[in-house]
């Protein structure tokens, strides 16, 4: 397990597999989870890939930090990505 700081100071940790000349693939599971949820996907993905599986914030090798301020605002950016979305692929 390798540690990544973040912005705010916060270490990161997350476990990197798979080829070492493959393309990056970042693995993120849903809140709350660490990366050990991607355990049976790292091995068959890492045969193409170089796989970067990242502990949540508070689970895992991951310390806690606050999150309601950033979950907030991501929330806020996903549903107007979203929105702008649905209104480009609305048929008229």
């Amino acid at each position: 397990m390798s540690t990544a700081i973040a912005d705010d100071g916060v270490p990161i940790a997350y476990h990197v597999s798979g080829r070492r000349d493959g393309a990056p693939l970042l693995m993120l599971q849903g809140l709350g989870v660490d990366a050990r949820g991607w355990v049976l996907q790292r091995f068959p993905l890492g045969r193409q890939f170089r796989c970067y599986a990242v502990d949540n914030r508070g689970v895992g090798g991951t310390a806690n930090a606050e999150l309601v301020g950033e979950f907030n605002e991501f929330k806020g950016k996903l549903t107007t990505a979203h929105s702008s979305s649905r209104k480009s692929f609305t048929a008229s």
